[in-house]
């Protein structure tokens, strides 16, 4: 099964599949704020999934730059 990986600065995002769903969980560890994380279980495609990743963590007020990954494909 496929997984994918991505960072931010301060934020670790990473998406799984459990058919039919796709587990999104993003993890913060933004400097001066509290450690929180977030799932989100969809029944969806892949790029949607990548999607809701990446609007959860513009959400987050975050601006990538060049620290910033971009998808990386794992498989089990």
């Amino acid at each position: 099964m496929p997984h994918l990986t991505r960072t931010h600065t301060g934020i670790e995002c990473s998406i799984s599949q459990d058919r039919p769903n796709w587990k999104i969980s993003i993890k913060y560890n933004l400097k001066g704020q509290t450690s929180s994380a977030k799932l989100i279980v969809r029944q969806t495609i892949l790029d949607e999934a990548i999607r809701i990743a990446d609007d959860e963590v513009k959400k987050s007020g975050h601006v990538c730059d060049g620290a910033c990954t971009d998808w990386k494909v794992f498989s089990d």
